[in-house]
């Protein structure tokens, strides 16, 4: 008898599992910064593209300087820091690094700021006759935090001038969106 009762105890419980639907949508930081397609900041006349871009709109020689406000942690530095290195590793050309992170020096006028903000969002690209400071917001404000590697070295993505995959204009040529698929509110980030 005793082992009837767990037994229908284990499947009542099962019956009330967690719904394969979340009914309180939690927001995903990276759409909290309040800017182009949720993350990407940049002037309004910038053309849009793929990854290959004119020269003018490339990091002089693949060096990135950048400079992290006191807003970051100690640790989350040596996490962006290790993101960075990852990416420098993985964008190798026969051993030699196409792009360098670095802290930026009194030379560089041009560089990016990395600070804890709200949401989690960068400026796209290079861009030599745009002076304005270029930042890269990475939010952390538990339960919100921007600080994984993955969303990361994503707002990196859009500092070395990539845009989202799903909006590329040759888009259509290689991937299927998948309307149903998309959580209401959020189809501009396939337009």
């Amino acid at each position: 008898m005793k082992l009837f009762i767990t037994i229908v105890s284990l499947y009542a419980i099962g019956l009330h599992a967690v719904p394969l639907v979340k009914e309180n949508y939690v927001r995903n930081p990276e759409e909290m910064g309040g800017h182009f397609q949720g993350d990407m900041v940049f002037p309004d006349d910038i053309p849009r593209g793929a990854a290959h871009r004119p020269t003018w709109q490339r990091w002089p020689g693949g060096f990135i300087p950048y400079d992290m406000t006191a807003s970051i942690s100690f640790n989350h530095t040596i996490l962006i820091t290790n993101a960075m290195r990852r990416m420098e590793e993985l964008t190798q050309v026969n051993n030699r690094p196409c792009i360098r992170f670095r802290p930026k020096t009194d030379l560089d006028s041009i560089f990016i700021t990395i600070t804890n903000g709200s949401g989690c969002s960068a400026h796209v690209g290079y861009l030599e006759d745009y002076t304005l400071n270029r930042t890269l917001t990475l939010m952390h404000a538990p339960p919100y935090t921007c600080m994984i590697t993955g969303i990361i070295q994503h707002e990196l993505l859009h500092i070395l001038g990539f845009f989202h995959e799903q909006s590329r204009p040759d888009r259509d040529e290689y991937v299927s969106i998948q309307w149903a698929n998309i959580i209401n509110g959020n189809e501009t980030f396939f337009l």
